[in-house]
């Protein structure tokens, strides 16, 4: 991926995901939805974080191996409206009304869901899609969860502004380059990778192992 690669796939899979989730009023929550990204490293999770702020979505980040338990534990916490990940994880957003899977070629629905896969997303014409509802810097941006390790994960609630204001504390050496290994719902990764971005840095994106 270029930037520019970046930055076209994502307001293309804002939209799409507006044309879905935005048709009727949002219940509760202050109108609100809620995108839930659980991948591995890749650049998709960074399309999917920038196309929920271009809507204005509350992002919630999930590991793929993320133990059942837990997993239910967050969603319980956080009720998705979509979820975007890989194919093997779908089974498991058996709640969320639209999952959004990569690599994925078919889109199937059901009577209570929708699964169309990103690469379909990205290419819909994008249509008429009304403007999104602007957002302050002290509206929820991202709910993150801890280990779990204590007892029940608890989630963090950060604003706009308090994630950006931690961005601006992470350097980037130029021309920097960046490992990105760490899993994305991470704290650390979850700050530094965006950093780097800002950063123009050139970012290897570790599939593991």
């Amino acid at each position: 991926h270029t930037y520019r690669d970046l930055w076209a796939e994502a307001p293309e899979l804002a939209a799409a995901l507006a044309r879905r989730l935005e048709r009727d009023p949002a219940p509760g929550r202050d109108g609100r939805r809620w995108l839930g990204l659980c991948t591995r490293n890749r650049a998709e999770w960074l399309a999917g974080e920038l196309a929920a702020v271009i809507r204005g979505y509350v992002v919630v980040p999930l590991s793929p191996d993320e133990p059942d338990e837990r997993r239910r534990t967050i969603i319980a916490k956080c009720p998705l409206d979509a979820a975007l990940c890989e194919p093997e994880a779908g089974e498991r957003f058996t709640q969320t009304a639209l999952v959004v899977a990569l690599d994925a070629r078919p889109s199937i629905r059901t009577s209570a869901q929708e699964i169309v896969s990103y690469r379909a997303l990205v290419r819909e014409p994008r249509g008429d899609v009304a403007p999104a509802t602007r957002r302050s810097p002290g509206d929820l941006h991202t709910v993150l969860f801890t280990s779990g390790s204590t007892g029940v994960p608890k989630g963090a609630m950060r604003s706009y502004e308090k994630f950006n204001a931690v961005l601006q504390t992470y350097g980037a050496g130029q021309r920097a380059r960046h490992l990105s290994f760490q899993p994305l719902s991470h704290l650390s990764e979850r700050h530094s990778l965006p950093a780097e971005v800002m950063n123009g840095a050139l970012v290897g994106l570790s599939s593991g192992g």
